[in-house]
């Protein structure tokens, strides 16, 4: 497997490279964690119900990327799975102290990057197994890297060339664990709520409706939340909108979709008010637009420290 480890250099979020139109790409960053493993599987299900084609397919020309088409494969779509080596687990194989104990003998040994190289290797080629498989279940193309650095940073990067990046969690072990797509252990009988965030913009009507044929599918509800940034001075529309304006128009949008779910008034206005609701209902996935201001790369990062399970950010 040929793939560039390098980290993407820092752009904007919103800065995509001027070239010919795209097909639609939903990248997810996966690693063999649960909430890594349950991120796949809800891009997979994101990605096979995306709208019809918006523009044209073009070949990719990343030699970085193993891709594999299908014959039957829905050319709207991409699944692309980023799998992140961390550089701080890299760092601290490269310190001559450091050591691993044995899980059952007790017994420690150094523990060097020669000895994380090929573990590594050998979850990235299960993590690409695991990504082909769910491709191929939806019918869906995809491709498949490797990056270095952090997993929400390098996802943030990646985004300017996508149009949802799911990041679930980012497991440093570099142990190589059976993957499924079977979902968390321990998960309680009643499902998880899907936790989306609207900011009153056309992006955010799109991923409130992927969201509710997302919850029908897993059979669960939504919790609503409202974005309201502090901008009085632009003449967007939506932005302009007050928030009961926006909390009545949303709550008409949830109601035409049939679908379970509550509104909140309370509108948020930052990360840490995000990560506060994520700790109080406990999302199978988070659903939020770049739009919404309530996200960067630094506060990505945190919010993937702290918050166990994965998030989905629509471009």
């Amino acid at each position: 497997m040929t793939s560039d480890r390098s980290a993407p250099t820092s752009r904007s979020l919103n800065a995509r490279p001027p070239g010919p139109s795209r097909a639609p790409r939903v990248l997810v960053a996966i690693d063999s964690s649960p909430d890594g493993q349950l991120a796949l599987e809800l891009a997979a299900i994101l990605a096979a119900q995306w709208p019809e084609t918006r523009a044209p397919v073009r070949p990719s020309v990343e030699s970085s990327i193993e891709s594999s088409v299908e014959s039957s494969a829905k050319e709207a779509v991409e699944l692309c799975g980023v799998f992140v080596e961390d550089d701080a687990l890299r760092g601290a194989a490269a310190l001559p102290f450091v050591h691993e104990i044995a899980l059952h003998s007790a017994r420690t040994r150094p523990f060097t990057l020669g000895d994380l190289e090929p573990r590594l290797e050998a979850i990235a080629s299960q993590l690409r197994e695991s990504l082909a498989a769910a491709a191929r279940t939806a019918a869906l193309r995809w491709s498949f890297m490797v990056r270095r650095g952090r997993a929400a940073r390098v996802s943030w990067e990646l985004a300017r060339d996508a149009d949802l990046v799911i990041v679930g969690g980012h497991s440093l072990s570099p142990s190589v664990a059976p993957v499924s797509l079977g979902g968390r252990s321990g998960r309680p009988s009643e499902p998880q709520p899907l936790l989306v965030v609207h900011d009153g913009s056309p992006a955010s009507t799109r991923l409130l409706d992927n969201a509710a044929r997302l919850a029908r599918r897993r059979q669960t509800r939504i919790e609503l939340f409202l974005a309201k940034p502090d901008d009085t001075a632009s003449t967007d529309p939506m932005v302009a909108e007050t928030l009961p304006q926006l909390q009545q128009r949303v709550v008409s949008e949830l109601a035409a979709l049939h679908v379970a779910g509550v509104v909140h008034p309370t509108p948020l206005r930052t990360a840490a008010g995000l990560l506060a609701m994520a700790r109080i209902w406990r999302p199978q996935l988070i659903l939020v637009t770049a739009s919404s201001g309530l996200l960067d790369a630094d506060s990505l990062e945190r919010f993937v420290l702290e918050h166990h399970g994965p998030i989905a950010l629509w471009v």
